[in-house]
């Protein structure tokens, strides 16, 4: 019996590895598509969860296709990479919404601080007001 060949128009992990690669280490504000490899460049970008789906003391290959594994596993569709103080980078599993608002109430809701505007590429830290409870 012969076997069927099935294609997927998804790339596989280990192709994506290099570009992604390139794009965050050109700018530490890149958000990528895991399926496609290219950078998101319109809409807001924030944090699905707070704990980091990987950390590394460097953004190499070997550390991308570990990162992008862990977020295939998880379903995320959207990795971006912050920056830690002492040097290390968090690889984020991320969401995108073409609404601002949506994305501050998502941010507040996981308990993280910032949202990332991919058209600008910068940060917006947005504060609770307790006042308001």
């Amino acid at each position: 019996m012969p076997h069927h060949i099935i294609s997927s128009t998804l790339s596989s992990s280990s192709d994506l590895v290099p570009d992604i690669t390139a794009l965050l280490s050109a700018s530490n504000f890149t958000i990528v598509d895991v399926s496609t490899g290219k950078a998101i460049r319109s809409g807001f970008a924030f944090v699905t969860d707070p704990d980091p789906v990987y950390r590394a003391a460097e953004t190499t290959e070997r550390e991308v296709a570990i990162a992008l594994d862990v977020l295939r596993h998880e379903q995320a569709s959207h990795l971006a990479v912050c920056p830690r103080l002492d040097g290390a980078f968090d690889f984020l599993a991320v969401a995108l919404t073409d609404r601002r608002e949506e994305a501050i109430e998502a941010t507040l809701s996981t308990g993280f601080s910032s949202y990332f505007n991919a058209t600008t590429r910068r940060t917006t830290t947005v504060r609770h007001n307790f006042a308001d409870e």
